[in-house]
């Protein structure tokens, strides 16, 4: 049994996102190259909704040019603890750029629904995006923003890591909330060309028995900042190929629990070195679940 984040949860569910979607239908465009009518005329847009930030970046302040890349760089996230933004004003600088403020949203699975829901925190973000001076109306704005963010769930599946792809390749389904929820596939074996397909713990007689690798060296995973101030604890359950020389391969989430602590799972494993699993006599490799859990003492 997880325990719930002390977060006051949005309606959102993530296990498809219901995210807003910036229509391409045409809208009442500023009769004026003023751009502070840009700004008032995207509010209703993107006020009070949340966005997935294409490059999961981290920081509180964020700057764009107006061709969509950063003007200074800046960390790359994970989807789940720097994914998702929430925003709350939509203004203009002194200097002419477009300025979002709001707040990181934390998603967080939810084994009773099989659902990732969202969270809005108290970390703030400000992202500045530079406007091209000739632009007259807010339909370059528009094109702009969405090099800039995603308004759909397939922004999250683009952007996930490998190790995402197996839980996260089912077609979102709309439900009669109308909110999205990933039907995810089993995780399968991933072995690399012309290599032998990995055994399975236990598989066979006594005779070709295949007997279980031992972990030698398992270092514990961290915490993301998000995730500890979210106080979330819990369980995240890895699947992965153990190699014939002791190392962790071909991981995949099976079972996630958000806030990017399934990611740092991930991270931890890499670097974990076992006994290899033995059959007649010889290493061989094997798959296997691993649990990892995420407590706050």
């Amino acid at each position: 049994m997880r325990d719930s984040a002390k977060l006051k949860s949005t309606s959102l569910c993530l296990r498809g996102v219901a995210l807003v979607f910036l229509g391409l239908c045409v809208m009442a465009t500023c009769a004026s190259a003023q751009q502070p009518d840009i700004a008032q005329a995207l509010r209703p847009e993107l006020q009070n909704k949340n966005l997935v930030l294409r490059g999961f970046y981290q920081g509180k302040e964020l700057l764009y040019r107006s061709d969509g890349s950063l003007e200074i760089k800046a960390p790359q996230g994970f989807w789940a603890s720097d994914g998702l933004v929430h925003i709350t004003d939509v203004s203009m600088d002194k200097y002419g750029a477009l300025v979002l403020t709001g707040q990181r949203v934390i998603s967080i699975f939810d084994d009773k629904t099989q659902c990732f829901g969202n969270a809005v925190t108290k970390q703030p973000i400000a992202i500045h995006i530079e406007l091209d001076p000739a632009w007259k109306d807010v339909a370059p704005v528009r094109a702009l923003l969405h090099t800039i963010f995603g308004f759909s769930i397939a922004t999250i599946q683009a952007y996930a890591p490998g190790y995402w792809k197996t839980f996260l390749s089912g077609k979102p389904a709309n439900t009669p909330n109308g909110e999205w929820h990933f039907v995810s596939a089993a995780p399968a074996a991933s072995t690399k060309a012309n290599e032998p397909a990995a055994d399975r713990v236990g598989m066979g007689t006594n005779e070709i028995r295949v007997y279980p690798p031992r972990a030698v060296s398992a270092p514990d995973p961290e915490y993301t900042k998000i995730a500890r101030k979210a106080q979330l604890q819990g369980t995240t359950i890895l699947w992965m190929t153990v190699t014939p020389d002791g190392k962790a391969s071909d991981i995949l989430i099976q079972r996630p629990l958000g806030g990017g602590l399934d990611d740092m799972a991930v991270k931890a494993a890499r670097q974990w070195r076992f006994n290899p699993a033995m059959k007649k006599g010889h290493p061989v490799a094997v798959q296997i679940n691993v649990e990892m859990n995420f407590r706050l003492y």
